[in-house]
């Protein structure tokens, strides 16, 4: 799968590239684009399948996720920001792939469902306890839900969070405290009726 994505990653670059060099000889600009192609491939390759499973978590589809796989490294393509590293551009990549994940299932105006994408994120429960948590986390407001995947699922620490979100390391601990209750307070309830 990683390797179709790449492959049409590619395929996009160079219509892109075509596209923005004939723009370009219309206009009279430079032609030297900000990325160059084995540069662009790697960054895809690099991070396509985090891009992926991101997607896939709000949409609950392969096609969607596939599509906004391909948006955002048109988007990466395309924007004139300067990146200081590679966490720099993994950051903004996460940023634009749930920001891309949200309008989407906003157009949609689906109800997001149980994904698979949260299945390991408690280990030591049965099925039907992930399955309920899922629902719970499924269910929460989309900041709350942010934090809480990109803290159980994707592992990453607090500052990370942070520097990914754009907000500060005290406001995500407060954030995962708020969800982990939200999602108590919902199995408590769930459990006593």
């Amino acid at each position: 799968m990683i390797l179709s994505i790449f492959l049409y990653s590619s395929v996009t670059f160079l219509l892109l590239n075509l596209f923005y060099k004939w723009s370009a000889i219309e206009k009279g600009e430079n032609l030297m684009g900000k990325f160059k192609e084995t540069e662009f491939n790697k960054i895809v390759y690099d991070y396509s399948k985090m891009i992926f499973r991101i997607a896939y978590s709000y949409t609950k589809s392969e096609a969607d996720s596939k599509d906004i796989v391909q948006e955002v490294f048109i988007c990466l393509y395309q924007t004139h920001k300067v990146f200081k590293d590679s966490d720099h551009i993994k950051n903004w990549l996460i940023r634009v792939a749930i920001n891309k994940s949200i309008n989407l299932y906003k157009k949609k105006n689906k109800e997001v469902k149980n994904s698979d994408y949260i299945n390991n994120m408690v280990d030591n429960s049965s099925k039907d306890d992930n399955e309920e948590i899922r629902e719970y986390v499924m269910a929460l407001k989309d900041n709350y839900r942010n934090v809480i995947i990109l803290y159980y699922y994707d592992n990453y620490s607090i500052k990370e969070i942070s520097n990914i979100l754009n907000i500060s390391e005290n406001n995500v601990k407060v954030i995962l405290n708020r969800a982990r209750a939200k999602i108590k307070e919902q199995i408590i309830k769930r459990r006593s009726m």
